[in-house]
């Protein structure tokens, strides 16, 4: 489920972030760990950050570095399937 929207999707169509080093990034299937799920969406991202959504579903406190949008925007932009 995205986080962002809310809606849910099958798991390869939906970026997968995890905590790493106490700051979130995007991470690669299959791992360990808890983790989140977005939709290839930048405005999931954005809807995400505004509801604390990163924080409340991975159960830590959570930074969300500014370089992890334009990374996000980046894989979105060259339809990369982070898997």
């Amino acid at each position: 489920m995205c986080v962002g929207c809310r809606r849910r999707r099958p798991a390869g169509e939906l970026i997968r972030l995890q905590v790493c080093d106490g700051r979130l990034a995007i991470v690669e299937r299959p791992g360990g760990g808890r983790s989140v799920y977005l939709c290839p969406d930048p405005e999931c991202f954005g809807r995400a950050v505004r509801r604390r959504a990163f924080g409340r579903s991975l159960r830590a406190d959570v930074t969300v570095p500014e370089t992890l949008q334009e990374e996000f925007g980046r894989a979105v932009a060259a339809g990369e399937e982070v898997s």
